[in-house]
């Protein structure tokens, strides 16, 4: 057999990801609707066009509105709150002021404090210019039953304006992963779950980190909130991304995918020292285990373990590579065809 064809039949067995975007958070430029104004004068008006605007939602999305939600209630960083039946959150009037931290030696000694001065640093407070949000699931919800409120802002965006705050992007897996065995180089910092059958869940990072990434099984998942079973395994690697950018512009996530690396773990290496290590990461993680050894220590076994077999799985860095662009060019024609703009348009 040539090494072509080989190549062909070890690619074939190999398991394939399926890419999705999950989650998506989306800012519309509408300075007026910022309870923070140019002047005292501007703020009052900006809170009645606020109230107004509040009575034009509830009248536009009347028909659509989950009757189960508590609609226009506050919620922390937004005046008003509205949820539609297809799961498509509509959060407005931003209670917080856009803050930037001024650093200039000039302006710290005109503008800033005594405290200021020592500090090196103060904060400048001024309107915040995106202060209507819509969040939503692209997979289980559609714009198009908010076309016609989005369609209300249309002359004051563009593909150039729109801004995205959140983006969520799992790969599925139908294939069993041993979670225990999964490193992430360069993430300082991570986290495991554990459950009757050993640690059934990662996190790396945190929350408050502008990538936090989990790696769970989806279909323990499936089964404790739809009460099926699908029959297989399904390991979703999901992506919460905070790294916010324009519509026309979106950031390139590879680097993050790239410092996964999934190890086979019914395959010996023949040193019995790293398969000494490899039984006690099936207890408490890879990454842990590691993590209690000297700096030196710990960077030497991670290349001895980067050379060890993978898991017979797809890349998520190729995945990614492969999938994101088509998958996110279907969310922005969606976005811009919600807001109004006509198809010729909204794939320019």
């Amino acid at each position: 057999m040539s090494g072509s064809i080989g190549d062909w039949l070890n690619k074939s067995q190999t398991v394939k990801g399926e890419l999705s975007l999950d989650r998506c958070t989306m800012l519309l430029l509408t300075p007026q609707l910022s309870l923070w104004g140019a002047d005292e004068g501007a703020s009052k008006s900006n809170v009645l066009r606020i109230s107004e605007t509040s009575r034009f939602v509830r009248k536009i999305l009347d028909p659509v509105l989950d009757p189960d939600f508590f609609q226009g209630c506050p919620s922390e960083l937004f005046m008003h709150h509205f949820r539609t039946s297809g799961g498509v959150d509509i959060q407005f009037g931003a209670r917080m002021p856009k803050r930037k931290k001024v650093t200039d030696d000039l302006l710290l000694q005109a503008f800033g404090t005594e405290e200021d001065k020592e500090n090196g640093y103060f904060y400048q407070y001024g309107p915040n210019n995106y202060a209507f949000r819509l969040e939503w699931n692209p997979n289980k919800s559609s714009l198009g039953e908010v076309a016609e409120l989005l369609g209300a802002f249309r002359e004051y965006q563009t593909a150039a304006t729109v801004r995205i705050a959140r983006l969520d992007i799992a790969i599925d897996f139908p294939a069993t992963i041993v979670p225990s065995l999964v490193l992430c180089h360069g993430m300082r910092k991570s986290f495991s779950a554990s459950g009757s059958n050993g640690i059934e869940s990662l996190y790396f990072g945190t929350r408050q980190s502008k990538n936090y990434v989990r790696l769970y099984n989806k279909r323990q998942e499936i089964i404790d909130t739809e009460y099926r079973d699908i029959g297989h395994d399904l390991w979703r690697l999901e992506l919460e991304s905070k790294e916010a950018f324009f519509l026309n512009s979106p950031v390139d996530h590879r680097k993050v995918f790239e410092r996964f690396c999934f190890y086979d773990g019914g395959v010996s290496s023949g040193d019995w020292l790293m398969d000494l290590i490899r039984q006690q990461a099936m207890a408490v993680g890879l990454q842990n285990v590691l993590r209690t050894m000297p700096k030196n220590t710990q960077t030497r076994y991670r290349k001895l373990f980067k050379a060890l077999p993978l898991q017979d799985i797809e890349e998520p860095s190729f995945i990614y590579a492969r999938d994101f662009s088509h998958a996110y060019a279907r969310l922005r024609v969606e976005i811009l065809q919600a807001l109004g703009f006509d198809l010729v348009e909204a794939t320019n």
